[in-house]
């Protein structure tokens, strides 16, 4: 029996909850189609799946579902969520490069802003805030950030928002060299972080060195550095540039001329992958990054900083390869990190999954691109394909990856049924993690490279299960949407 279009709405939201927004998308499109003669929901389903499409950097698009959601609802912004379909359209015009525009409009919205609770104009002001730092517009973003403070009157709120208000104060005040203010705010964004707190930490890291304090500088990017690795490694591209930037300026510092390029390449490719030409060409320019200033760095540090760049650019070389590489990566490891969850994985084991779903095509880098596009063009060609498992463990040697890693690397195209490669396994002797990541991967490679859409995807897992895919692994991953 076909879902009604209220069971699509309930289940979109849900899915855009927990996460999976290749799901959501499936089940809010066809909300927003069932729903012309219901204009709440359709402007609803419309303001998610603009949100999604923002959170994917597809701000385009993102701005016209937010269109879209208020041609719907034909309303002023008077009423709550046209007014804040209209504050997320103009943050994406924004984040699209329309700064100038995005800022007219919201200065338009103010008396609508003022008519909202504490909370909704704390979070009118917060971003108003963004597009001021944007535009490099400092104390007029200070002001906007303080407003917001002030609103923040209830405690569920702070729960709610603090973490992104102190971390944006102090990275303001920073741009204003008041660097002991801004240590105290970004202190503060810790408080209200149950997670790793990226942002926060890099700009610590950022204080410390403007400051000259090396050793704090030194800890914070370790932290950093620990913390990306931590995460779903799904962490948001503009960070990790900013991370990369940062180390890279550390580097200077100590004259490691040649990590410092390596690390400034990282960074530039992130921006420009992300469309930040703004920072893009701010490194082009920075003279602080041409005069090195000599300083002892701590070994075992720079020891850390190298293989963190080692192993972001086996992972950004895969990019190179095909566009929808990077996104289907992103997506593999969401889903697998979903599925070891599940399972009840201990972190350690969570964390090489993570460098499993990252690097195992790493080898794919050392072939003609031909072969990959078409590797069963020729038999030579099918033969070349199936040597890439041991090419990406080979280019990784000087890593030193954990046995575990090597081995689901190495087993990764494997199968259940003997007819994987390189060796023809059974499943039982093909390494776990490798069994998780072929799930993972065929649900990705379906939605995210094939264009599949979410149902259809998980009925092609259903079918391939016992065979290609672990039969227990891939009923996990449709259990993961029924929970």
């Amino acid at each position: 029996m076909e879902p009604t279009r209220e069971q699509l709405w309930q289940q979109g939201q849900l899915w855009y909850r927990q996460g999976w927004m290749e799901a959501a998308r499936e089940a809010l499109e066809a909300s927003f189609n069932f729903s012309s003669e219901i204009p709440l929901m359709r402007a609803q389903a419309a303001d998610l799946l603009g949100r999604i499409a923002v959170r994917e950097n597809r701000f385009t698009t993102g701005s016209n579902w937010f269109r879209w959601g208020l041609q719907a609802m034909d309303t002023e912004a008077d009423n709550a969520l046209a007014f804040a379909m209209q504050v997320r359209l103009y943050m994406a015009m924004a984040a699209d490069g329309h700064v100038d525009r995005a800022i007219r409009s919201m200065q338009q919205l103010e008396p609508y802003a003022a008519m909202r609770t504490a909370r909704q104009q704390a979070i009118f002001h917060m971003n108003f805030a963004v597009m001021h730092m944007q535009n490099e517009f400092y104390p007029q973003a200070l002001a906007r950030l303080t407003t917001a403070e002030s609103l923040l009157i209830f405690q569920e709120d702070l729960a709610d928002l603090g973490y992104a208000l102190h971390t944006n104060l102090g990275v303001v005040l920073i741009e204003m060299s008041q660097w002991s203010q801004a240590q105290d705010q970004l202190r503060k964004a810790l408080d209200f972080t149950a997670g790793h707190g990226i942002h926060a930490i890099n700009e610590l890291t950022r204080v410390a060195q403007l400051t000259g304090d090396d050793a704090l500088a030194y800890q914070f990017a370790t932290q950093a550095m620990q913390g990306m690795w931590g995460t779903l490694m799904t962490f948001e591209k503009s960070e990790l540039a900013h991370l990369c930037e940062i180390l890279a300026r550390l580097a200077n510092h100590w004259g490691a001329t040649s990590l410092k390029t390596q690390l400034l390449d990282t960074s530039q490719t992130l921006y420009g992958q992300l469309g930040m030409w703004r920072q893009w060409r701010r490194l082009q320019v920075d003279t602080d990054l041409t005069s090195q200033q000599r300083s002892t760095p701590i070994t075992p540090f720079v020891n850390e900083v190298a293989r963190f760049a080692q192993l972001l650019q086996a992972m950004l070389a895969q990019d190179i390869l095909d566009p929808k590489f990077p996104p289907l990566a992103d997506v593999r490891t969401q889903v697998a990190q979903g599925l070891a969850e599940q399972a009840e994985w201990n972190r350690e084991s969570r964390e090489h999954l993570n460098l499993v779903c990252r690097l195992a095509d790493y080898g794919l880098t050392a072939i003609d691109y031909e072969v990959v596009k078409n590797p069963h063009l020729t038999p030579a060609s099918w033969a070349r394909y199936q040597q890439h498992p041991a090419l990406s463990l080979r280019l990784l040697q000087s890593l030193e990856l954990p046995t575990v890693v090597a081995n689901g690397i190495m087993d990764h195209h494997e199968q259940p049924d003997s007819k994987g490669f390189p060796k023809g396994k059974s499943e039982d002797h093909i390494s776990e993690i490798a069994l998780v990541f072929a799930v993972a991967h065929a649900y990705a490679w379906q939605v995210v490279y094939q264009g599949i859409k979410h149902t259809q995807a998980l009925d092609e897992i259903k079918n391939q299960a016992g065979l290609a895919l672990s039969q227990g692994w891939a009923e996990r991953l449709v259990s993961l949407f029924h929970t």
